[in-house]
């Protein structure tokens, strides 16, 4: 991802002096059971390198404005239907539905936390 953000900036952000918007960050999980969705270990391991390449082509010049996970919610796919799963929170397609946080949304809202609390101080 660092490569790319690079080439991205270098091609064509950096002379229009624009930021590069990261938008529907993520990745699907086909997940047997609710246990196995919420522990989502993964996920969470995704986006941390994903975080941590995307932090280094910062470091490196890339004018990186923005980051939107994909997605907060399971849902529907034209690829994969139902049978994979791509959000932070789990949907059990019940009658009525019920979600479960998964593990990477409590790891992601405290990496947000920390890092607004380190750019505070």
């Amino acid at each position: 991802m660092h490569d790319l953000l690079m080439y991205m900036y270098n091609k064509w952000t950096k002379k229009a002096n624009i930021p590069i918007w990261v938008t529907e960050s993520g990745m699907s999980l086909k997940e047997e059971s609710r246990d196995a969705g919420v522990n989502d270990e993964g996920r969470i391991d995704y986006h941390k390198q994903y975080i941590a390449a995307m932090g280094r082509a910062m470091k490196d010049g890339a004018n990186v404005g923005a980051y939107f996970v994909w997605s907060l919610l399971d849902n529907f796919e034209w690829w994969s239907g139902y049978s994979k799963r791509f959000g932070m929170v789990r949907v059990e397609y019940t009658d009525p539905p019920q979600r479960f946080a998964k593990n990477s949304l409590r790891w992601y809202g405290e990496f947000i936390k920390n890092v607004t609390q380190n750019q505070a101080e």
